[in-house]
């Protein structure tokens, strides 16, 4: 008798991934990074809280907050303790990506149930701030 027992199967002898996802996305956040940390200001401008949940292509959902309210401010992957989100919006990684770059209208992509925003609607549209600092 096996009680509390755990078994991996392997298909094809590859290995499980581990680590988190690659994001499209993910340079987004490395330029978001660099313009509050070179750019203080950014922080009495926005005065807000963001949290980014992003769906990838395989399930998984990452989340990345710019607090742009607390200084010096900060975009971290995860949560920041102590700190709640003002602004929450869910998106997949490539919409989101899309996005930042100007392939796709932010507001279309609300329109149309690409993306989810909850929290501070009318925070939302400081986003812009942070992106003209940080163009890739």
């Amino acid at each position: 008798m096996i009680n509390n027992a755990c078994v991996e199967l392997n298909v094809g002898g590859a290995a499980p991934s581990a680590g988190p996802a690659t994001l499209k996305s993910q340079p987004v956040f490395d330029a978001m990074t660099q313009a509050v940390s070179k750019n203080a200001d950014l922080v009495d401008k926005v005065k807000g809280v963001f949290q980014f949940n992003l769906k990838t292509a395989d399930g998984q959902t990452v989340v990345y907050t710019a607090d742009l309210k607390n200084k010096p401010g900060q975009v971290k992957q995860g949560t920041i303790e102590g700190v709640k989100p003002d602004c929450t919006l869910t998106v997949t990684d490539a919409d989101y990506f899309d996005m930042s770059t100007g392939k796709l209208n932010a507001q279309q992509a609300f329109m149309q149930g690409k993306l989810k925003i909850s929290g501070n609607l009318m925070l939302s549209q400081k986003l812009s701030l942070i992106q003209q600092s940080s163009k890739l």
